[in-house]
This record gives C-alpha cells, structure tokens and sequence, in this order.
C-alpha cells in the first residue's frame, strides 16, 4: 500500500498539481538520500553537485530549501524555469546566517616539499585560478613564495605605467 501511495505522490508531482520541497544543507546533509528523504529538513541532500544531478525533479511551483549557516561550495546549473503563478523558489531554512553559495573550492590534500612550499594536486583545482585565498584572505596570483625576502615576494625595480615592469 506505500509504493502505492509514494508513485501516486509522484505521479501527482509531475502533472503539475502538487509542489514539492528539497532541503540542503552541508553540514548536516547526505547526497545518498532519496528524492523523498530530501522533501524533509530532518533528512537534507549535501551538496550543489547533487542539486545540479535531480534538476529534472524539480517543477513549476516547487522550492529548494538551503540550512541557513551553511556554506555551499561549487555552483548551480539550472536551465528550467517555473510560471508566472509557480515559480521555482531557491530560500533558506532554519536559523541564523543566510546560507552562501560560493564558486570557491576548498582545495583539500596539500603536501609541503623539501623547499617548504606548499602545493596540492587536488583535482578539483581546475586549469584555471581566479583567485585564491589563505586562510580567508585574498592573495595575489602572480605571487612567488621566496622565504628570503621577508615578505615572500619579489620586489621589482622599475614600471613603466601598467603595461610592463622590469626585474633585476
């Protein structure tokens, strides 16, 4: 009798004239749970990954719910839309903080070398960097980690306004 409630739940779903309810939290979430696990704040998804994954569950009308404090790494892909008189709400839940999506990934496996640099081969790191940052705070791309000069950057001697700047 509860399979046959839980497709008629969902068959009722898809037709448009039920709205359903995702939640999402970091912290506290686990993408191994099922569509209707996930309807419940006590049974979150974790990550924007599996948000991007069941998009085609989500309809007209329905809302994505983010645990305020959390933060969410990674980005969102959605190319659907709601109505007019349905749209698809993304709104947080519980208290505290408003939850962050950020395009940051913290970059995990760092090994320090014979020199004392630090690297990672974390394979989420990408081709590409935009930007980095330490410890919260923002770091210049171009920087080279040289212990020797104090601050850990190279000083160069001249510039000849912002096209080009010359190195002894």
């Amino acid at each position: 009798m509860m399979k046959g409630i839980l497709v008629l739940a969902f068959l009722v779903h898809a037709t448009g004239n039920v709205s359903a309810s995702f939640y999402f939290s970091d912290s506290k979430g686990n993408d191994s749970h099922t569509p209707s696990q996930a309807t419940s704040p006590s049974t979150p998804w974790k990550s924007l990954d599996k948000l991007n994954s069941i998009k085609h569950l989500i309809a007209a009308g329905d809302t994505v719910y983010f645990l305020c404090g959390d933060v969410f790494r990674g980005r969102i892909v959605f190319n659907k839309s709601g109505t007019t008189g349905k749209p698809i709400v993304f709104t947080s839940y519980g208290s505290g903080a408003k939850p962050v999506i950020s395009g940051l990934r913290l970059l995990k496996d760092w090994k320090r070398d014979s020199d004392g640099n630090w690297y990672t081969t974390d394979r989420s790191l990408g081709s590409t960097v935009n930007l980095l940052l330490i410890d919260g705070t923002l770091q210049q791309l171009g920087r080279y980690p040289n212990s020797n000069t104090g601050s850990g950057y190279l000083i160069y001697e001249q510039a000849a306004g912002n096209t080009s700047i010359t190195d002894d």
